[in-house]
């Protein structure tokens, strides 16, 4: 759905309500916009626009039914938002991890995410866990404890979704040409990856039946 007044999009925002009332977020050049979902009545905004350069294309992260994390590039960083009051305000703003494209995905009170060009863990404190360089600038998503991500180079990494350290379970090359950053997708075992030049791969992920089934 395009917001006309703000030039954004509306993100959906799963599970999110103000005073009973579903509610959707949109994460605009402007700032975070919370509207009612039956009207479309703007309930609350949060400024998040600093300087010339300014592009929110990240997913906001829906932490709880009253905070939502928002990050992006460019030297804007991300912050975690408080929607409880008719004001917003930002329990912190950090620089630890600021998103360009792929948003961050939150496992266990933990946020995974690229910043910039280095995939980073941090909690929901802003205090960084955890960094890993090499995989460049690219895109993920998380399912039963694992984070599912695309690097730059094409490659399909499984990782452990942990506050300890980064641990890889697996990499292989999946894709050649153009830029990676379009978020995997999971479904009944199937991992979807698609590059920016269009092609498409379907990994089979299915766990194989034994020789005694």
């Amino acid at each position: 759905m395009e917001d006309a007044r703000r030039g954004g999009l509306l993100l959906d925002a799963h599970d999110l309500a103000l005073d009973g009332q579903d509610v959707v977020a949109s994460f605009t050049r402007e700032g975070l916009f919370l509207h009612d979902l039956a009207s479309g009545t703007e309930r609350r905004f949060f400024p998040w626009h600093k300087g010339s350069t300014s592009v929110n294309a990240s997913t906001p992260v829906i932490v709880d039914e009253r905070r939502i994390f928002i990050s992006s590039g460019y030297g804007h960083g991300g912050a975690l938002v408080d929607l409880s009051a008719a004001e917003p305000v930002a329990q912190w703003e950090s620089q630890a991890i600021k998103t360009q494209l792929s948003g961050c995905v939150l496992v266990n009170d933990l946020l995974f995410g690229f910043d910039e060009a280095v995939l980073k863990c941090i909690d929901l404190e802003g205090k960084e866990r955890w960094r890993k360089r090499g995989l460049g600038m690219g895109a993920l998503m998380a399912s039963d404890g694992r984070l599912i991500v695309i690097s730059a180079q094409g490659e399909l990494v499984i990782a452990a979704a942990d506050a300890a350290a980064y641990t890889e379970r697996f990499r292989t090359k999946v894709l050649d040409g153009g830029a990676f950053w379009a978020t995997p997708v999971l479904c009944g075992g199937l991992i979807y990856c698609r590059s920016g030049a269009g092609e498409l791969v379907c990994l089979d992920h299915r766990a194989q039946p034994s020789e005694k089934d």
